[in-house]
């Protein structure tokens, strides 16, 4: 433990820099007087060569910090007796170098991500108020043909509904029709029947005879086809479609039928963090039926 802790403690260092020591320069005689040195430009790095450069920063102190977490909670989980010692210093690990040193990361990188973020932001934003009108006017034309195709829908359904209706009227007309028709031909056939012979020998076939005028009338009427409004005219490159949706009026009758297993019961949301809640409030004083209540206890200190 004690050669983890000088790891931890040399993880916190920063690296040192080498820097070339200067040369001793010597004069020479009759030496011509030098021109003055320029100044070494350092090449600024792009965007990407400057988060490059961060990232296998923070990466090589990651893996020296992993390797020396492994071996120590390596140690503290194989204990099987109080040792404050190590505990003493699996918490000065984590406290003194891995909070330190994700700190240092936070440092590095978190100004990479905050520009990404502002300049994606700010793009964002620019884009969107360049598409706004665009937008707005798209909206404009769908609202419009929602409205003329809603009024194309309703004339249709309209004229299939007065064509429905006068087929109906059509129907009873006929229908009314063969039934006077059968009733005036029948008092026809009577009458032709009364005026008949009964000792005729043909009288039967005579009666009959008039009888089997009544058989074309046992047939169904026939009645003009049935009208079929035809579909509104369209370019056919938009329709309208139908957008149903719900609206819950009564959440204590659709849970009694989400129970009596006449709704689903994925139309009931379940919300964890409400549960959670009444097992920080009655832990282990309450219970309710379906629920558990369970402990699951985590370590924290400072910087948690």
């Amino acid at each position: 433990m004690k050669n983890a802790t000088k790891k931890a403690a040399r993880a916190t260092k920063s690296l040192p820099v080498k820097t070339a020591a200067p040369r001793k320069t010597v004069a020479k005689k009759h030496a011509a007087a030098e021109p003055t040195a320029a100044v070494a430009v350092k090449k600024k790095l792009t965007p990407e060569e400057e988060i490059a450069k961060r990232e296998q920063e923070v990466a090589k102190r990651a893996l020296k910090v992993t390797e020396e977490a492994e071996d120590i909670a390596r140690v503290i989980t194989s204990l099987t007796v109080d040792d404050v010692n190590r505990e003493k210093a699996a918490v000065n690990f984590r406290t003194d170098v891995i909070k330190a040193m994700l700190q240092q990361g936070h440092d590095l990188l978190d100004d990479i991500v905050k520009a990404a973020k502002n300049a994606y932001d700010v793009a964002r934003d620019k884009r969107d108020k360049a598409l706004a009108p665009f937008e707005a006017a798209d909206k404009m034309i769908r609202d419009a043909l929602t409205i003329y195709y809603t009024k194309q829908r309703d004339r249709a359904a309209l004229a299939q509904k007065k064509a429905d209706e006068e087929q109906a009227e059509r129907e009873r007309q006929a229908i009314l029709a063969r039934q006077e028709e059968r009733v005036a031909l029948e008092e026809q056939v009577m009458d032709d029947i009364a005026k008949l012979d009964e000792n005729d020998p043909q009288y039967q076939d005579k009666v009959d005879a008039l009888q089997a005028r009544l058989e074309p009338l046992n047939k169904p009427v026939e009645i003009v086809p049935h009208v079929k409004v035809s579909e509104p005219e369209t370019s056919g490159r938009m329709v309208l479609q139908d957008n149903w949706g719900a609206r819950i009026t009564d959440i204590h009758a659709v849970v009694r039928q989400v129970v009596a297993g006449d709704l689903p019961w994925s139309l009931i949301e379940i919300r964890q963090p409400e549960a959670n809640k009444l097992a920080k409030l009655y832990t282990t004083t309450k219970h309710f039926p379906g629920i558990v209540f369970e402990n699951n206890p985590y370590t924290r200190g400072s910087g948690r």
